[in-house]
């Protein structure tokens, strides 16, 4: 829901817009007050399996096993001056790109294909946004 709240998603039809409308109403906690995220990484690859749930061509299930794809790990979002101020600079480690974004772009197409072959093995008994909804599910 943090996602849905700050990231554009390509709607393609009414469901996922009531979907969205839903999601925030009922799942959206109050983070603003909050001086650390941690959460999945938001990485674009994120944000496709995040539309095909909103657009119902994915379950919740596959959608919580597709954000661990990759092994893009975790992000710290530092949200307040608070948070700032109780970091330290240790230092830093140049890395070359032409070694490192290779592998970056390599983990991308794996969690995609991966992704592909979890969304396959989709079961109409998996639990879609659209279950949510007609549920009343919180």
């Amino acid at each position: 829901s943090i996602l849905l709240k700050n990231r554009f998603f390509e709607l393609k039809n009414d469901i996922a817009i009531m979907g969205k409308e839903y999601l925030l109403k009922n799942y959206l906690i109050d983070y603003e007050k909050y001086d650390v995220i941690i959460g999945y990484r938001a990485d674009d690859s994120y944000f496709a399996f995040a539309e095909d749930f909103l657009n119902n061509t994915i379950s919740i299930n596959v959608l919580g096993e597709a954000l661990k794809l990759g092994n893009l790990g975790i992000q710290i979002v530092l949200k307040s001056k608070k948070a700032f101020d109780n970091i330290k600079y240790i230092g830093n480690e140049k890395v070359d790109n032409k070694k490192y974004y290779p592998l970056r772009e390599k983990r991308n197409i794996k969690a995609k294909n991966d992704f592909l072959t979890r969304k396959r093995e989709t079961r109409v008994t998996d639990l879609f946004l659209i279950d949510l909804i007609r549920g009343g599910v919180k």
